[in-house]
């Protein structure tokens, strides 16, 4: 008989591929704020931006973000404004202009070095929270609040038959026998409205289904991810 653990995420307003919370699997007291999946290799201050305002700082992400945005449209606008004639000299070479820059330059610098910080810890537990979930002796599937599977591990692959690329994205109902798999979807829209750590289906037995159509018999764990 197969294991499987199914992940779910608590909070509608947290988008789970930026929140992955498995306090339980992670050794010794280890537990990451965030993980995000799909994260591009190198830092910008976009993805400061993104990072921190994730995180729930949106005042940081706004000065981050925001400051580089703003300054970035009144030199370029001003750069026309030159080229068009319309003005002589733009105003982001006189002096009040430069100070107001190196003043708020100075706390941009501050937040987007902490950001950098942020994000680096962030791919760190990410890596982490791989290799443990890569490690586990059952199968582990993550699925967001739609059912679309977001996360599967090496022995999910191994126990329905399919590759991880044919898994990620799709309706969980897909591992779900056709006998039982339109009752499914409201089974699992009622353990949304109260997501607790529980066995599913306690008492009787359950089956998922295989890539080849065949059936094997499971037992379900799922545990909600607090968000």
């Amino acid at each position: 008989m197969a294991g499987l653990e199914c992940l779910q995420p608590e909070d509608p307003d947290i988008d789970p591929q930026f929140c992955l919370y498995a306090e339980s699997l992670l050794p010794g007291n280890y537990r990451p704020s965030a993980a995000l999946l799909g994260r591009r290799g190198g830092f910008d201050c976009a993805d400061a931006t993104i990072t921190v305002w994730r995180r729930g700082d949106r005042q940081r992400a706004l000065i981050v973000g925001g400051t580089t945005t703003f300054f970035g449209a009144i030199v370029m606008a001003q750069f026309a404004l030159v080229v068009w004639g319309i003005i002589q000299a733009p105003f982001f070479g006189s002096f009040a202009y430069l100070g107001i820059v190196v003043a708020l330059g100075y706390q941009l610098s501050d937040d987007a070095v902490r950001a950098a910080h942020l994000a680096s810890e962030l791919q760190i537990g990410e890596e982490r929270f791989r290799r443990v979930v890569e490690a586990a002796p059952n199968a582990m599937i993550m699925v967001n609040q739609e059912g679309q599977i977001t996360l599967a591990n090496q022995q999910a692959e191994k126990t329905f038959g399919y590759p991880r690329e044919e898994l990620l994205g799709r309706p969980i109902e897909m591992l779900v026998p056709e006998r039982v798999r339109s009752g499914h979807r409201g089974f699992r829209h009622d353990y949304l409205c109260d997501p607790q750590a529980r066995p599913m289906g306690a008492g009787r037995e359950l089956f998922g289904r295989r890539k080849d159509g065949s059936e094997v018999p499971v037992e379900i764990g799922l545990s909600p991810i607090h968000t």
